[in-house]
């Protein structure tokens, strides 16, 4: 039986949401409401909703159409009255502001509850209250500035409504009585709609983004949209051929109910975000980014000088020093080596611990100015040939032959030794399993070989291929400018700069794809008649057209995909087949293919509804999907096997990209998934520069839990059975899954394992280890960290114990190994054996230092296991409790004058010292564990020695049970942070957690590091991802359905349903780690050089 899509009470909730919505803002009454308060609820309701419509009206009844038109005096008297109404409405919420007194209203309710509460107190008061104040969260100067604001928009909004819809307008624009009156009634309904967030409370809408509204500007979607298509209205008075515009446009505003009530259109919010960056990013070719700040920044000191130089090199000097000039600024706008400066990388801008290029900027800028000295050498080439550029056909002249046939040429290698690497070709369709990958040869040399020479090919024709690029777009650009003439483009002078300026970037941001657009271009330039419009068009907005059709047929044919993946694991999995499947499959039949088609136009999500097979268009968003990417996310200490390992993977990442092994990434491209021990890695790209690309990392939970087991286990099947060579099948089994196999990377890494160690240190042999490997730990601890003096003073201050105790407590001092100790540091001043001997005999006459040392260490040993009988002293620890009490740093009760002794502020390091040695012997005994107890003296000290610099341990500080004690410090998250940051070898933790009926246990988690770790990568269907977070947006912040066993989090084998809901970013999600890093495209030989082919057949 599949899990429900809503359960009872949210299908409830969901429905009077939903009526809100489709209404505009009234809202129904609470259940089990009196009915006469539901009847005065939509009286004031119904009165203050429709009274616009009646007033326009009456206006238009009296007065005509000379009455509606604007600025005349019906006109300017209808918007009064509805402003003064909209006063008087509102005056009871600013008395009781005033007053600080709220009647009826609980302020303490979130208004997200509103409609569950009841509808109580005095009839027209409760109603009132329930319809128009509805918990006023901001009852305070910012409520009063809101609503003077609304007020005053209301009664101008209104009155250009009316004139915008009046029959008499809409008679003559449409030439149809009937047609008028229809347009007129629906498009009232539309004004009603949007001004009752003017108005009062305005509805929940579907195209919900931001989890928090605190200035309340997205209350001013609806009627934002239509003040837009008002004011292109207005502008027919002065540019009268916008009449045509204005047809199509009042249409729009006809089916605005429509697109608000399936949020397709944004709020207002993200409108302004996403038209910013869209307009940026087609019309500029440039790059989205991980904020709106560095969008603001690229646009401000790349794009707007860029195109601002180029058109007025255009208008005021000469087409070809326009040309020129935007050639060489399209290399500079195209890198982010400007934004790797110091200067540039503050806080403003998002200066994330690895959002910084692997080669050093130096070398970037090195490389940057060689570019720019190449590119000036073909441009002046170019130059040159400028008086024989004049020819229509583009074929005619050699150059522009041989440059798109060097064009024609670099873009088929690029793509060519991409796809030759790749385990399954074709990358579009993935069907057969790649025979040079698989069968070529028969040791790992051959293949490497073949490797090492695709990658050198690949780079040759990624860092060439912007160059051909450049040269045939200035060929180009010089035919349609007619250079030497004063004729071209001179009243379009803006666009032609812009289009200029783009397909110069265009060729540096993106080579490959603005190869294959080039290639596009040159094929319809060659197949159109002469006097076609499309070569009337200059090469740039040739290359746009180009662009956009080709960015949106790869769109839809992801989106094909996922639909395909959709449709099968509903048919197919019984657990996700729902009763009336047909129905289902019928209503997704209908409506999913003109979705694909609109949202690849739109270039927005498609939106698995529920997680059905039923899509619907999502709202555009920006290239990064979610509102703000402004830090690292790291909520636990699990997160920092994730940030430790970034600094080692993203460099390798960059040279098998860079070589073409592994799939290029890019804003609107797919994304590539990273399985490595336990980890599980999502890698998509949110901002691309020539050098590279900047990219967003989110890292899932370490042990999942049951309902991600099965995608879990999902993903190890489809990446270890190809990827290790299990699977040598000629076709691709796995073309149906939104995870395809692409490549290994090895780097170094921690491994993380977690161990319960019941039946395992609580085993009386092992137990009975620990009194002599602490004695010997703490006898080292003695003579590295305490000097001479330091074990005098302690010793002189221990306390008065048992005799019998402390001398059963005398015979584990290692005597030998504390003389083995001794000779270790008189070694290092003396070369000579008679020496060394000499000199510890003279120190043993002369000082007590070992008598003290071992009743020091006896003491120590008696007060920190709580022995107070002889018997105790050969078998302190019993059982795993008292072993972890211990470890934990819990002094017994008993003797009490030695735990009085031992918890001074003075014997502050002492106790640490007994601490950090019992915690050692431990780590010894568990990694030894079945391994011969006799070991030589060598052996031990170098141990020690690690333990002290190079290891560390420590308490597991995410175990929730077993925080460590104030003095602990080498137990916090911090601590471990430090230690791989700095690159230490490995953390040994012991933790405390809930098992069940078995109460507590106790476990061991060890974090090693690990040199050429294997990481498998896969690709993951983009759309898909962007698709099922889209759903949870809308799931979570319109329908509030946060049921954890809703359908649409259900697990699912073929688009990874699960994990994808947790790579979210929070609060949605709930990823382990969330952060950011750069992959480099190196220069030519250096990810060559350093980067191993790997052999994925085994």
């Amino acid at each position: 039986m599949p899990a429900p899509l809503l359960n009872e009470y949210k299908s409830k909730f969901a429905f009077r949401r939903f009526v809100r919505t489709v209404s505009g803002g009234p809202q129904l009454a609470p259940p089990d409401t009196p009915t006469l308060n539901a009847v005065a609820l939509y009286s004031i309701q119904g009165l203050v909703y429709f009274a616009p419509w009646v007033g326009a009206a009456i206006v238009y009844g009296i007065w005509g159409d000379a009455g509606c038109r604007f600025g005349s005096g019906p006109n300017v008297g209808y918007g009064a009255l509805m402003l003064v109404l909209i006063i008087f409405l509102h005056m009871p919420s600013y008395i009781s502001l005033r007053r600080r007194h709220a009647p009826i209203v609980n302020t303490s309710v979130p208004s997200s509850d509103a409609e569950e509460l009841p509808l109580q107190g005095p009839l027209m008061l409760s109603a009132y209250t329930y319809a128009f104040e509805e918990f006023q969260e901001l009852k305070n100067r910012l409520w009063v500035a809101h609503r003077v604001m609304q007020t005053v928009l209301s009664g101008f909004f209104l009155s250009a409504c009316l004139a915008y819809l009046a029959p008499g307008t809409l008679r003559a624009r449409y030439g149809s009585n009937s047609v008028a009156w229809v347009m007129y009634s629906f498009g009232w309904i539309t004004v009603l709609m949007a001004q009752w967030s003017l108005t009062c409370t305005p509805p929940p809408e579907p195209n919900t983004y931001y989890t928090e509204d605190p200035w309340k500007i997205d209350i001013y979607t609806r009627p934002f949209y239509l003040i837009i298509l008002l004011i292109i209205g207005g502008l027919q008075i002065w540019i009268p051929r916008l009449d045509i515009a204005n047809f199509y446009l009042c249409i729009l505003w006809v089916i605005f109910p429509v697109l608000w009530t399936t949020g397709i259109v944004p709020a207002l919010r993200i409108f302004l975000a996403t038209a910013f960056e869209k307009a940026h990013t087609v019309l500029a070719a440039a790059s989205p980014t991980l904020s709106p700040n560095r969008t603001a920044l690229i646009f401000l000191f790349t794009t707007v000088p860029s195109v601002a130089v180029t058109c007025i090199l255009l208008v005021c000097v000469s087409p070809l020093a326009a040309l020129c000039v935007s050639a060489i600024a399209g290399c500079i706008v195209a890198s982010r080596v400007w934004l790797d400066w110091r200067t540039v990388r503050t806080n403003r801008t998002n200066d994330f611990p690895h959002l910084i290029a692997q080669v050093h900027p130096n070398v970037e800028s090195l490389y940057l100015y060689l570019r720019l000295v190449v590119l000036a050498a073909v441009v002046a080439a170019i130059g040159e040939t400028s008086d024989g550029l004049r020819s229509a056909n583009t074929l005619e002249h050699p150059a522009t032959a041989v440059l798109l046939i060097l064009v024609v040429l670099l873009t088929s290698l690029l793509t060519t030794s991409h796809e030759l690497q790749q385990v399954h070709i074709p990358s579009c369709l993935p069907v057969l399993r790649n025979p040079l990958r698989s069968f070529i040869g028969h040791g790992d040399a051959v293949r490497q070989r073949i490797g090492r020479n695709f990658g050198i090919l690949h780079m040759l024709s990624y860092h060439c291929l912007p160059y051909a690029l450049t040269g045939w777009i200035l060929a180009k650009a010089l035919e349609d400018f007619g250079t030497g003439s004063d004729k071209p483009y001179r009243e379009a002078w803006f666009w032609a700069g812009l289009m200029l300026m783009r397909a110069f970037r265009y060729a540096w941001i993106r080579p490959g794809t603005a190869g294959i657009v080039v290639c596009g271009v040159a094929i319809v330039d060659a197949g159109v008649e002469r006097g076609n419009w499309w070569l009337g068009l200059n090469v740039g907005t040739r290359m746009l057209i180009a662009s956009i059709v080709w960015e949106a047929a790869a769109r839809a044919w992801w989106k094909c995909g996922f639909w395909v993946m959709a449709l099968a694991g509903f048919l197919f999995n019984k657990k996700e087949r729902r009763p009336q499947w047909y129905l289902y499959l019928l209503v997704s039949m209908i409506v999913t293919p003109p979705v694909i088609v609109f949202s690849s136009i739109l270039d927005a999500p498609m939106l698995p509804v529920m997680g059905l097979p039923i899509f619907w268009i999502g709202f555009p968003r920006p290239a990064r999907f979610w509102p703000s990417l402004d830090r690292d996310y790291v909520p636990s200490s699990d997160s920092l096997l994730y940030s430790s390992l970034l600094p080692k993977l993203l460099p390798k990442l960059s040279a098998q990209i860079s070589q073409g092994a592994l799939p290029s990434i890019s804003p609107s491209s797919n994304m590539l998934l990273i399985r490595l021990d336990s980890r599980l890695l999502i890698v998509r790209c949110v901002e691309c520069h020539f050098e590279g690309v900047m990219c967003v990392i989110a890292g899932v939970e370490l042990e999942p839990t049951s309902c991600h087991a099965l995608e879990g286990t999902e993903v190890d099947n489809i990446l270890e059975g190809v990827l290790t060579g299990k699977d040598l099948k000629l076709g691709n089994s796995n073309i149906w899954k939104t995870l395809k196999p692409k490549g290994v990377v090895k780097t170094d890494a921690y491994i993380n394992t977690r161990t319960v160690v019941t039946g395992v240190l609580d085993h009386p042999s092992v137990l009975r280890q620990i009194p002599a490997l602490f004695m010997k730990a703490l006898v080292w601890c003695f003579a590295r960290k305490l000097g001479p003096q330091d074990v005098k003073r302690f010793a002189s201050t221990v306390p008065n114990l048992n005799r019998e105790v402390i001398q059963a407590c005398m015979p584990l001092f290692p005597a030998k190994w504390y003389d083995f100790l001794e000779f270790l540091k008189v070694r290092k001043r003396h070369h000579s054996v008679a020496d060394i001997k000499n000199e510890m005999e003279r120190e043993s006459q002369t000082n007590n230092i070992k008598e003290a040392a071992a009743l020091l260490a006896a003491v120590s040993y008696a007060v920190v296991f709580g022995i107070n009988t002889p018997t105790a002293a050969t078998s302190p620890v019993a059982d795993l409790r008292t072993l972890f009490r211990v470890y934990h740093g819990d002094l017994p009760s008993l003797p009490a004058a030695g735990r009085l002794w031992l918890d001074t502020a003075d014997h502050a390091e002492l106790r640490w010292i007994c601490l950090v040695s019992f915690r050692w012997a431990v780590r010894t005994i568990y990694q030894r564990v079945g391994e011969p107890q006799e070991e030589e003296f060598d052996d031990i000290n170098a141990l020690f020695e690690s333990y002290d610099t190079v290891h560390h341990t420590s308490l597991d500080p995410s175990s929730s049970l077993s925080n460590p004690l104030p003095f602990d410090t080498a137990s916090t998250p911090t601590a471990w942070r430090s230690v791989l940051a700095r690159g230490g070898e490995s953390i040994f933790g012991m933790y405390l957690q809930a098992d069940g009926m078995r109460g507590n246990t106790v476990g061991v988690r060890m974090i090693k590091k690990e040199r050429d770790v294997c990481c498998w990568v896969g690709e993951v269907n983009g759309e898909v991802v962007r698709g099922i977070w889209a759903n949870l947006v809308f799931e979570l912040l319109y329908l509030t359905n946060d049921d954890d066993e809703r359908y649409s989090i259900q697990a699912h084998p073929l688009l990874l349903r699960n994990l994808t809901v947790q790579t979210s970013n929070p609060p949605l999600g709930y990823p382990l780690y969330l952060g950011h890093g750069a992959i480099s495209l190196p220069i030519w030989g250096t990810g060559a050089r350093r980067d191993r082919r790997v052999n994925i057949e085994g």
